[in-house]
C-alpha cells in the first residue's frame, strides 16, 4: 500500500524483489496497470530513511504510523 493515498499495488513476479514474504518498505519509479498495479524500478528500503532523506515529501507522523501498523502482529 502506498504511504500517501493508500492504494494497493503489487511487486512484479518478474522481479528479484519478488517473493513469498517481499519487503516491507520499497520506493517505486513507476507503476503499469494490468491485472493488477504493478512497482517498476522497484528497490527496498528502511522506513527511517523516508523522513531522513526525503522529509519534504513524507510526514514525521506518517511514516512511523504506517511503520507501527504493519509490525503489529
Amino acid at each position: 500500500r502506498t504511504i500517501r493515498d493508500d492504494h494497493e499495488l503489487h511487486i512484479h513476479p518478474t522481479s528479484v524483489l519478488y517473493a513469498e514474504k517481499p519487503p516491507r518498505w520499497v520506493v517505486y519509479n513507476e507503476v503499469i496497470q494490468t491485472a493488477k498495479y504493478y512497482m517498476r524500478d522497484v528497490t527496498a528500503v528502511e522506513s527511517a530513511w523516508l523522513l531522513e532523506l526525503a522529509p519534504h515529501f513524507y510526514q514525521q507522523g506518517t511514516v512511523r504510523n504506517q511503520h507501527k501498523a504493519q509490525t503489529v502482529p
